[in-house]
């Protein structure tokens, strides 16, 4: 029996990147098998299954709370889209330090960056109303600006 995690890439019906679904082949399987721990295959779900797995704990800042494996969403609606004023790799002191820094800044998401290059930057700064915060599948830390 083998498992493998499939991904979408550009059909519009396929799975998404960032939600698992399994295909198992042989005759045993049960509809529901992942790949054993360590065994996932190379490819674009390995790729993605490394983003989520790069995690760091939540850091301690005067002024702002963590909300472990989550992300900021200055969008209303059913969207849970974020517009950033800024992205960079800073560091989680330094990602702290420029949005305390800015009146405007409501809230910061940062991770750790994975080994090699990432398409995801390690600090970003939101401005205006946080409306959600949605779970991070990409293993970011939202810091959100307590109300004085």
């Amino acid at each position: 029996m083998m498992a493998y995690q499939a991904y979408g890439l550009s059909e519009l019906y396929a799975p998404s990147l960032y939600h698992p679904y399994y295909l198992c082949l042989g005759t045993q399987c049960n509809c529901g098998v992942s790949p054993p721990a360590g065994q996932a295959p190379d490819g674009i779900g390995a790729t993605v299954d490394s983003f989520r797995s790069t995690t760091e704990p939540c850091g301690t800042f005067k002024g702002f709370e963590c909300h472990a494996t989550a992300y900021c969403s200055n969008h209303p609606g059913t969207s849970p889209m974020t517009n950033y004023s800024y992205t960079g790799p800073d560091s989680l002191e330094g990602c702290e330090a420029r949005c305390s820094a800015d009146p405007n800044c409501s809230c910061f998401v940062h991770k750790l960056p994975p080994s090699g290059a990432s398409e995801f930057p390690a600090c970003e700064l939101v401005q205006g109303h946080v409306y959600s915060m949605p779970r991070s599948m990409q293993g970011y830390n939202a810091y959100l600006r307590q109300q004085n």
